[in-house]
């Protein structure tokens, strides 16, 4: 079994803040055409994976506050424990609809600043604490810490979302 080597706070967050100056940087380019009319293969806008990413750190500001997940996504409990990523990411992709890209931007912002005020009082040993079990993230075993679901949920996210927002963009402005 492969553990996960211990993180720094130091290097957990650079990588987070390089990926969000990263990610609003992008997005502060894009016109409103850009962030709701084109879509990728899967019907996803650009609003749509801002909304994605601001609801899924969202949750890990509620997991920081002891509060469940779930609630921090929107989404019933038996379906955020069944740990389907695909079928909640079909229920939050549906809650923002009305919203305006605007919105959508600031409510991101929003997420990211709690996220800040959150993690700043959190020590190294709390970021390498091992989540409890019952986790849909702990269901491969082994020692998943609390940095990692944080890692995963906000730099890692982040890069991997503009990546898709990136390809969305050239594709459909050429």
């Amino acid at each position: 079994m492969n553990e996960i080597p211990r993180i720094t706070k130091k290097q957990l967050l650079t990588e987070i803040n390089n990926a969000w100056e990263d990610l609003k940087k992008f997005v502060d380019t894009l016109s409103e055409d850009q962030l709701t009319a084109m879509t990728d293969p899967q019907g996803w806008s650009v609003k749509d994976h801002l909304y994605h990413l601001a609801v899924w750190e969202r949750s890990i500001n509620y997991f920081l506050q002891e509060q469940p997940r779930y609630a921090g996504l929107g989404i019933e409990k038996n379906l955020f424990e069944r740990g389907d990523v695909d079928e909640m990411n079909k229920v939050i992709r549906n809650q923002h609809k009305k919203m305006s890209s605007e919105s959508v931007i600031a409510f991101l912002g929003a997420v990211h600043s709690e996220f800040q005020v959150l993690i700043a009082d959190m020590s190294e040993d709390n970021i390498n604490q091992p989540l409890e079990a019952g986790h849909p993230e702990t269901s491969e075993g082994g020692q998943y810490p609390v940095g990692k679901i944080i890692f995963d949920n906000t730099s890692d996210h982040f890069w991997e979302h503009l990546g898709w927002i990136k390809t969305l963009v050239m594709t459909k402005s050429n």
